[in-house]
């Protein structure tokens, strides 16, 4: 059984709340920044995880909807 998430929970309480949550995040959104240095990404990540709004959500939306149905599963973590 897949527990689905919504963007926003997985934005909100799986990223942004644990420091391994934000490397998670910070890992994916590098690999997103192709030449964007650390120091930037890591600020944005910083920004992000600390404003908590609509932009949060678009760019977890971004990396880890694949499907583009508004959840997270087992198969867009991955």
């Amino acid at each position: 059984m897949f527990f689905f998430r919504t963007v926003s929970d997985f934005g909100r309480k799986t990223l942004c709340s644990t420091f391994y949550g934000k490397k998670y995040f910070f890992d994916n959104l590098l690999d997103k920044f192709c030449n964007l240095s650390r120091d930037i990404t890591a600020g944005h990540v910083v920004n992000l995880c600390n404003e908590k709004d609509i932009n949060l959500d678009h760019w977890v939306a971004a990396i880890f909807d694949l499907d583009s149905d508004g959840y997270i599963d087992k198969r867009d973590k991955i």
